[in-house]
């Protein structure tokens, strides 16, 4: 399981980085940021890069399915991409998956909401 991600161009800041990326690959405009939850490292396995990953808390307000697919529409190498998502419930007895890589986000934000 994925979540929105990817790299902050040249001239912008991570909150902005974080809005168009949102937007580019969960097509959500209706967001705003709760809070900055903090950041893993990690080395990329494809390019053996260091990599940062800044965890943000977000706020959905506006209308969305259950469930629903976004073919992705940038300048980058995933134009065309098809992600499949759903919203999920963070409950205290569910424990969600996230790829390896995401999953310090996910339960720094567990934490948060759920303490």
């Amino acid at each position: 399981m994925e979540v929105p991600g990817g790299t902050v161009d040249a001239g912008e800041n991570l909150e902005t980085a974080l809005f168009r990326e949102v937007k580019e690959e969960a097509d959500l405009t209706d967001v705003k940021i709760i809070s900055y939850l903090g950041d893993n490292e990690y080395i990329s396995r494809t390019t053996g890069e260091r990599i940062i990953r800044h965890n943000y808390h977000m706020y959905f307000n506006g209308q969305s399915r259950d469930a629903f697919q976004v073919i992705v529409e940038s300048n980058d190498k995933d134009n065309g991409w098809l992600y499949d998502y759903e919203w999920v419930s963070l409950s205290q007895g569910e424990e969600l998956k996230l790829a390896d890589k995401l999953q310090p986000g996910l339960i720094q934000l567990r934490k948060r909401i759920l303490h």
